[in-house]
C-alpha cells in the first residue's frame, strides 16, 4: 500500500500543494466542461463559474439537493440532478446520513475501522451514521442518456461519492471513453466498510487508461487521474520538430565535449530526444520532465534503459536534486518557465 500520513492535519508540503493546483487549474482550463458526481451544496461552483466552465452536478442525498439547486439558481451553465449512482439501474440500495455538514460523509457504506470510532481519521469530529433511507440507483450511462446530457461536453470528471468510485465507475462505461481527466477522493484506509481503497482504484482506472498524477500524502486525499496518451510523442515527432532537434544535436557534437562516461542532468527532457546522444557516449543520465504526457512518454521510452533514471520535476517551483552532476543539459526550456531567472 501507498506509504501515506494519517494525521490529516499535517499540512502538504508547499512544494507538492503548487504542483497539484498547478496540474489540476491546467486541465480544468483546457476541459469542456465538468461532471462532478456527488456535488454535496455545490460548494466549487464559483471556481467553475470564473473559469467559464458548464457544469452537471450530481447529488444522491434529497434533502441536500435541494439545498444544491438555491446554490445554483444564478448560474445559468450549471445544471444539476437527483440520484444515486451505481452498477445497476433500479437497484434499491441503503443510503447511509452521516452527522457531519449536512452530511457530507453520507454514503452507500457504512463507516469502517478509520471512519468513525478510535481510529477515525477524524476523532475530534465524532464521526457516526444517523440514519438509513432507500434510494434506486442508476448508472451515469442512464442519466445522462435520459436527460440528453452529451459525455464529450464534460470531459473533466471530479469523483467525490464516498468509497462507491468503483461502483460509480461501472455504471459508467460509455460516458468514461469520453473523459479525459479525474480528480478524485480516495482512502489509502478503511474510512468506508466495503468501500474501493486508493490501490485497487488506481489498477481500476489503469485498466480503462488512466494514470493518477500523483500519489495520496494523506490516507484521505485527493489525486488527479489523466487519460494515458495513445500517441506519447505528439508534435516532438511532427516534421518541422524532428528537422529543428537535428540541427540542435549536431551544434551539440560539433563542441566536441569531452563527455564520455558522464553522469548528465537532463532537465525538461521532453520525451528523449536528447537523451540518448548521452548514452551512446557511455553516460548515465537523470532525465527530467514537468509536462504530465511527456514523463509518460518518456517513462515508457527509457523503463528498461539501465543508465536513464526519470524524474517527475516541475522546475517552476523550485525543485532540487541532491546528486551532483558533471554535466547539466537544459536545451530549449527556459521560454516554458514562468520564472526563468528563479531557476
Amino acid at each position: 500500500m501507498t506509504s501515506v500520513s494519517k494525521n490529516l492535519k499535517e499540512p502538504l508540503p508547499e512544494p507538492l500543494k503548487q504542483r497539484r493546483e498547478r496540474l489540476t487549474r491546467r486541465y480544468l482550463s483546457e476541459s469542456s466542461g465538468v461532471l462532478h458526481l456527488g456535488a454535496h451544496i455545490g460548494q466549487e461552483r464559483d471556481r467553475y463559474f470564473h473559469l467559464e466552465k458548464r457544469v452537471t452536478w450530481v447529488e444522491a442525498n434529497p434533502k441536500t439537493f435541494l439545498k444544491l439547486k438555491q446554490q445554483l439558481n444564478n448560474f445559468n451553465d450549471q445544471q444539476a440532478f437527483c440520484a444515486l449512482l451505481g452498477n445497476v439501474d433500479g437497484l434499491q440500495m441503503d443510503f447511509h446520513l452521516s452527522n457531519n455538514g449536512d452530511g457530507v460523509s453520507s454514503s452507500v457504506f457504512e463507516f469502517g475501522a478509520h471512519g468513525d470510532g478510535e481510529s477515525s481519521l477524524w476523532k475530534d469530529v465524532g464521526l457516526r451514521m444517523m440514519e438509513t433511507i432507500q434510494l434506486p440507483a442508476i448508472r451515469l450511462d442512464t442519466l445522462l442518456a435520459a436527460n440528453g446530457v452529451s459525455a464529450s461536453d464534460y470531459d473533466f470528471w471530479v469523483l467525490d461519492v464516498q468509497g462507491a468510485e468503483g461502483l460509480v465507475l461501472a455504471g459508467a462505461t460509455q460516458s468514461l471513453e469520453d473523459c479525459k481527466a479525474i480528480l478524485c477522493e480516495v482512502s489509502c484506509v478503511d474510512v468506508y466498510a466495503g468501500g474501493i481503497n486508493f490501490n485497487d482504484l488506481a489498477q481500476l482506472l489503469d485498466e480503462r487508461g488512466f494514470v493518477p498524477l500523483w500519489a495520496p500524502y494523506h490516507a484521505h486525499d485527493d489525486v488527479l487521474f489523466v487519460r494515458r496518451l495513445n500517441t506519447p510523442y505528439g508534435a516532438f515527432h511532427s516534421t518541422p520538430y524532428l528537422q529543428h532537434n537535428a540541427r540542435r544535436l549536431e551544434h551539440l557534437a560539433s563542441l566536441n565535449l569531452p563527455i564520455h562516461g558522464s553522469s548528465v542532468l537532463e532537465v525538461g527532457a521532453g520525451v528523449g530526444d536528447h537523451t540518448t546522444f548521452y548514452t551512446d557516449r557511455g553516460c548515465s543520465v537523470v532525465a527530467t520532465e514537468g509536462r504530465s504526457e511527456n514523463y509518460q512518454a518518456l517513462v515508457a521510452r527509457f523503463k528498461d534503459h539501465p543508465r536513464v533514471k526519470t524524474q517527475y520535476v516541475d522546475w517552476d517551483l523550485e525543485a532540487r536534486l541532491e546528486q551532483v552532476f558533471d554535466v547539466v543539459h537544459c536545451y530549449g526550456l527556459l521560454y516554458h518557465l514562468e520564472n526563468p531567472d528563479r531557476f
